[in-house]
């Protein structure tokens, strides 16, 4: 999103670290991202996203009408709530040795994937009832989440090797996100930190 509309913008380690008490001090629920603004500290990618738009109108990211805005954050909340959770729920498993680290019949890798699976059936069907309705030649404030997603799908393709059916929707969603400079220039350096987190795991 600060690609997307030209914002300046300079990245910084939670101090302390990640979920450190130094960073609860600044950020009480110790998470990221955070945002410090004019002495404004925000976290929460939502809250963020939504704070940057109102700030920096110029290139907009959310719909004119209540319909359209509405959309824009159900298919945001659609990755907060549904697919997010999904993949964050296998990230101590991509960090592991193990191919299968299940660890009880009802907590199984195997159950996450399949979670995930129909995580994507899902938006397939989501994308076809919004179709014509959001116009897919503008980046939306909820679009960002899955471009950050989609990546870490692939790579629990290869790690669990499953690949996964991408509804015909999902697939031209994302070719569309990929088109967009924001995301490919964002990608440059998302998906070398991706790949030095799983090295050093």
């Amino acid at each position: 999103m600060l690609r997307h509309k030209h914002i300046a913008w300079q990245e910084k380690q939670p101090t302390g670290g990640y979920g450190s008490s130094q960073w609860r001090q600044q950020v009480p629920a110790g998470n990221l991202p955070a945002l410090e603004h004019d002495g404004l500290i925000l976290t929460d990618s939502e809250v963020i996203a939504e704070y940057l738009e109102e700030i920096w109108p110029e290139i907009p990211m959310q719909a004119e009408t209540p319909a359209l805005r509405a959309l824009v954050r159900q298919r945001s909340r659609f990755h907060d709530t549904r697919l997010e959770p999904a993949l964050r729920g296998l990230f101590g498993w991509l960090g592991s040795n193990s191919v299968s680290n299940d660890v009880s019949p009802t907590d199984t890798v195997g159950g996450k994937l399949d979670m995930i699976q129909q995580r994507l059936d899902q938006l397939g069907q989501l994308l076809d009832i919004e179709k014509q309705q959001l116009d897919t030649g503008r980046l939306w404030l909820g679009d960002c989440g899955f471009a950050a997603s989609f990546p870490w799908i692939e790579i629990i393709e290869q790690k669990a090797g499953r690949i996964f059916i991408w509804p015909d929707q999902v697939l031209v969603y994302r070719h569309q996100l990929e088109s967009f400079p924001a995301v490919t220039d964002e990608y440059d350096v998302y998906k070398q930190a991706i790949a030095g987190w799983m090295d050093a795991k």
